[in-house]
């Protein structure tokens, strides 16, 4: 949805963005046991307006509504057990946040610290705050070889992959190869 604004208004709403994001950052470490996970999705809104905050990643908040849909944090909790304690982050968390930072073009684990300061990427993935490197780095050192195919089963499990993807799937190989044929290179 996208809402015109006055510019005393989009002030305002960038204030509070920023106190929000500040308020999540001071959380840090004081968290208890959370029995969901932390990266939610919410409806998104686009203001139009003199002082927003913009990310350079905006297809990421599309993307984290279509993992979402598709019910891949569910399958990533269900069959991968590396957590004792939800404290706050799930297992789905750590591996959305990895997955997310190569999206958007990071090649690092350091380079979560920059996502963690972006306003409107915290907004988009309806996250009060994202595990941090180190985090990362201490979740990435507990896989083992049966984790990974774990999280290999659970990408691609039934309830993972509704019709539509598949139809869409199909389709997409179906014009490829009728393509082929004709002497089309697709």
């Amino acid at each position: 949805m996208v809402k015109r604004i006055r510019v005393d208004q989009s002030r305002r709403n960038a204030a509070r963005r920023r106190r929000r994001v500040s308020a999540r950052h001071r959380l840090a470490g004081h968290w208890g046991a959370q029995p969901t996970p932390v990266l939610t999705s919410k409806k998104i809104t686009y203001e139009v307006g003199g002082n927003v905050e913009a990310t350079p990643y905006g297809g990421i908040a599309a993307m984290h509504r279509l993992v979402r849909k598709l019910g891949l944090p569910e399958a990533v909790d269900e069959r991968l057990e590396l957590l004792k304690v939800h404290l706050p982050y799930h297992e789905s968390d750590h591996v959305l946040n990895l997955a997310y930072n190569v999206l958007c073009g990071g090649t690092r684990l350091e380079d979560i610290e920059r996502l963690r300061h972006d306003v409107a990427y915290m907004n988009a993935l309806g996250a009060d705050l994202i595990p941090d490197p180190t985090t990362a780095g201490d979740f990435c050192r507990r896989f083992t070889e049966t984790d990974i195919v774990a999280l290999k089963q659970s990408a691609m499990s039934p309830s993972t992959t509704h019709s539509y993807v598949r139809d869409v799937r199909w389709r997409s190989s179906a014009t490829a190869s009728a393509a082929w044929r004709f002497g089309r290179n697709p």
